[in-house]
């Protein structure tokens, strides 16, 4: 006797946000450049919402937070002004968006 089955499910994952950054891939010490994050917001409500920049081996100037008003399923882009440092070597940037019991960290 052959038997044959079929199965099908469907799922949907996401994020409470999706972070897009957009920084140079290279510095040289002592540069300074500008890096962004796009952030969307995935849910059905409006958020305010507070991104922030972590850095290692990186200088952040200014500003390391700032807040964005995200309209349901729209994004808005987050600037901060980074300075590389005189060691030569990795740096790493991780950016957080977080907004009451929502956050998404890359």
């Amino acid at each position: 006797e052959k038997k044959v089955g079929f199965s099908q499910a469907r799922s949907e994952i996401r994020g409470d946000f999706v972070l897009k950054p957009n920084m140079p891939t290279f510095t040289a010490p002592g540069d300074v450049f500008d890096v962004t994050v796009e952030v969307t917001n995935t849910q059905n409500a409006e958020h305010g919402t507070k991104v922030s920049l972590e850095a290692d081996g990186l200088e952040v100037i200014g500003a390391s937070a700032v807040d964005l008003m995200l309209k349901p399923s729209r994004g808005e882009v987050a600037k901060f002004k980074v300075r590389a440092k005189d060691r030569l070597g990795e740096s790493s940037l991780a950016f957080l968006a977080s907004s009451g019991s929502l956050s998404r960290r890359i």
